[in-house]
């Protein structure tokens, strides 16, 4: 083969190399793509279904707030306000905990005062008195409104993550 036709097939066959490597790597290239965008699609509807579990958690463990401090007021036996009490220093030290804003605490630790200088005197003598405490009515009113509000922000935080899901 003369000089001339061997550099000729010489271009062709690095050419036809070059051609079939972009053949065999656009494809392959193009699907990882895909695949990956599919990844992380369903990475983040994972995690859009976490944070939804995780917000009706918190709603439901505000709610067990109000629902508590409500009985603790007005509980008719001596059984069911111990009951309420414990309830209430359970969603104090652990249900609550980090799910809780500023407001909420405050009236969470201002019902926890409440209970330390109250329990055993009004437990042992007198239920009746916790009905009309007004100190534990107004604390009670305002931790009613906390987790109200903040149970509204939760919602308002739920539809903004289904206006943004994929």
């Amino acid at each position: 083969m003369n000089e001339p036709s061997h550099r000729f097939w010489d271009t062709i066959i690095k050419a036809g190399t070059a051609l079939a490597a972009i053949a065999v790597f656009v494809p392959s290239f193009l699907q990882y793509k895909s695949e990956s965008a599919n990844n992380v699609l369903m990475i983040e509807l994972e995690r859009g279904k976490f944070l939804l579990q995780q917000s009706k958690d918190d709603i439901k463990s505000l709610s067990e707030a109000i629902k508590t401090v409500r009985l603790i007021q007005f509980s008719k036996t001596q059984e069911d306000l111990v009951k309420a009490i414990t309830k209430f220093w359970q969603l104090y030290w652990a249900d609550l905990a980090g799910v809780e804003d500023k407001n909420v605490e405050l009236a969470m630790v201002k019902i926890g005062e409440i209970i330390k200088d109250n329990k055993i005197n009004e437990i042992n003598n007198q239920l009746g008195n916790w009905q009309s405490n007004k100190i534990l009515d107004d604390a009670a009113k305002k931790l009613n409104i906390a987790c109200l509000n903040q149970i509204s922000r939760i919602k308002k935080d739920i539809k903004k993550l289904a206006l943004t899901e994929p």
